[in-house]
């Protein structure tokens, strides 16, 4: 029992000793909290003691029992110190409180009153009083004003000075409208240049990014600093790829490295650099061909900060030049080779035209009777005459017609007609050769507008063809007539040996004949059906054949009735 009760005590002192200790802190607390406040209070006494100081009007302070304990720097200024003097011997030199002293200590209102007073120094003055309460009581603060003598006077002055400054105020407030005026039509002038500026901008950036060429700015270290872009079409790189990185090193290729530092020298230099044709290097590798202008670039000093370069790709251009030039030298060398054949063609023929005439007065005895050797002999040689003869007629007239000297005389034919005309001339060739002969013809179709001797040139021509490539056994070539809407429809279809597929391309083409076996084998220049193919063209026709190895081929032709094309 006993050691519980010492654990009860002892417990109990713990309990205490731990009130103890936080009523100690608590009052430790409210201790350092009074102290803070007293502090905050003696500074704000101070900071209010330092106002009171500085203000630019005089006052005092009065306490209960008349003593000045505080007057500001004006006071002072005005009145001297007071040493520790009451009022009523500090202000008035008297040796008891007055009158004036009495009705300050008893107001009690903290309205400000207003009295006239006369200073020691013998000027009337304004005194305004404030209550002000203090701790101990209550402490009075006087205002006292300027010298009443000085107030019309200065009132007056107050005036004049108040009509000057609304005088001043009006001249200024009328240059401030004005000046105003003046800002607000400069804002509107400004805003419009401006809007100008932002407009021309606008146009110069899209001239700058949709024109056809490439418009590419470089500082004079050849850091690029724009790159429009035309010049990423061109080159391939987009504008963030390139931007500060050194031009000539993205597309000048090495070898043109000394005249690209020379066209850049010349252009900061100032001299024209217009219309230059090079080479640059896109971004996969490959090599374009361009035309380059540069321009310096001024700033408002008038110095050159860097270069403006317009790159035009001539890739294009130059292949068409390339194809131009190829073209007039084939023109030239066509032209030449024309008047070659035709001239040739001339000089051939006339000589040619005596060796036929010749012959026929040999085989004719005109000249004498000859035996049969040398009538085989004088056959042959008639026989080979005319064979080149119409070698040299189809090729002058090839000449004539790539010339353009190659006249049409259209007029209404007979399309039976002519073609039993050009079949009888092929009757003996066609027995020779085994050809059976058939015809076909619409009777709805008899006449049609063309030139006579060209429409039968085309005729034997294709004929004559049918009849040369037909097989060694014979074969049926067949000529058939049609309408075909507002086109005559002409066929030559053949038994004959046929046209290989790969073959069919170099059909029409001039002196072209298939293959060297054929050339060997067969007569002829390889002219016929390209002059065939010229002819039906010159009548606004078209000419076209279908063909099976080994089996015959069909030429057709498709020519107007009326002697204008239908064809597109």
């Amino acid at each position: 029992m006993r050691e519980k009760a010492c654990e009860d005590v002892e417990i109990r002192i713990q309990e205490k000793t731990a009130e103890l200790v936080d009523s100690n802190k608590a009052l430790q607390a409210e201790i350092v909290e009074r102290r803070q406040a007293e502090d905050a209070l003696k500074a704000e006494r101070q900071r209010f003691n330092d106002i009171l100081e500085m203000l630019p009007v005089y006052l005092i302070l009065l306490t209960t029992d008349y003593h000045v304990p505080f007057a500001n720097r004006f006071f002072r200024g005005r009145f001297g110190e007071s040493n520790g003097r009451r009022c009523f011997e500090y202000l008035f030199g008297r040796s008891e409180p007055c009158e004036i002293c009495e009705t300050f200590l008893v107001l009690k209102t903290l309205e400000p009153h207003h009295w006239e007073w006369t200073g020691p120094d013998r000027r009337n003055y304004d005194i305004f009083d404030f209550l002000f309460t203090e701790t101990d009581g209550t402490n009075l603060i006087l205002e006292i004003g300027i010298d009443i003598t000085e107030r019309e006077k200065a009132e007056e002055m107050l005036r004049m000075e108040h009509d000057k400054l609304e005088i001043h105020v009006k001249e200024r407030t009328d240059e401030l409208a004005k000046a105003n005026e003046e800002l607000q039509s400069e804002i509107i002038e400004r805003k419009r240049i401006e809007e100008e500026l932002r407009e021309s901008e606008e146009r110069y950036r899209n001239l700058f990014d949709n024109a056809n060429d490439a418009v590419i700015t470089i500082d004079l270290q050849d850091r690029i600093t724009s790159w429009n872009r035309s010049a990423e079409r061109i080159f391939g790189w987009k504008a963030r790829e390139v931007a500060g990185r050194k031009l000539d090193k993205l597309t000048v290729p090495s070898d043109l490295k000394d005249l690209w530092d020379q066209i850049t020298d010349d252009a900061i230099a100032g001299k024209e650099v217009s219309g230059i044709e090079t080479t640059r290097i896109r971004k996969d590798g490959s090599r374009i061909n361009v035309s380059l202008t540069f321009s310096p670039i001024i700033n408002a000093h008038r110095d050159t900060i860097g270069l403006s370069c317009v790159i035009r790709d001539i890739t294009e251009r130059k292949k068409i030049d390339e194809i131009r030039l190829e073209n007039e030298r084939l023109i030239s060398t066509n032209k030449a080779r024309s008047e070659f054949l035709t001239i040739m063609s001339h000089e051939l023929r006339t000589p040619l035209t005596s060796i036929i005439g010749y012959s026929i007065l040999l085989k004719e005895n005109k000249l004498g009777k000859i035996n049969d050797e040398q009538t085989f002999f004088v056959n042959n040689i008639l026989s080979s005459s005319k064979h080149l003869l119409d070698l040299i007629n189809s090729i002058l007239d090839l000449a004539k017609m790539e010339a353009g000297k190659l006249e049409m005389m259209v007029e209404e034919i007979s399309v039976p007609y002519i073609i039993n005309e050009a079949l009888k001339i092929l009757k003996e060739r066609f027995a020779i050769h085994n050809i059976v002969l058939k015809t076909e013809f619409d009777p709805e179709l008899v006449f049609i507008k063309a030139d006579r001797q060209k429409f039968k040139q085309i005729l034997f021509n294709l004929l004559s063809n049918a009849v040369k490539f037909s097989k060694e056994e014979g074969g049926i070539i067949t000529v058939s007539v049609q309408r075909y809407e507002e086109m005559a429809k002409i066929s030559v279809s053949d038994t004959g040996i046929g046209i290989k597929e790969e073959d069919m391309p170099r059909l029409f083409q001039k002196f072209e004949q298939l293959d060297s076996g054929i050339s060997r084998k067969y007569e002829g220049t390889g002219i016929g059906l390209s002059i065939t193919k010229q002819l039906v063209e010159m009548h606004g026709g078209k000419i076209f054949v279908e063909s099976k190895y080994g089996e015959g081929s069909t030429f057709t032709v498709l020519l107007p009735i009326t002697g204008e094309s239908k064809i597109t």
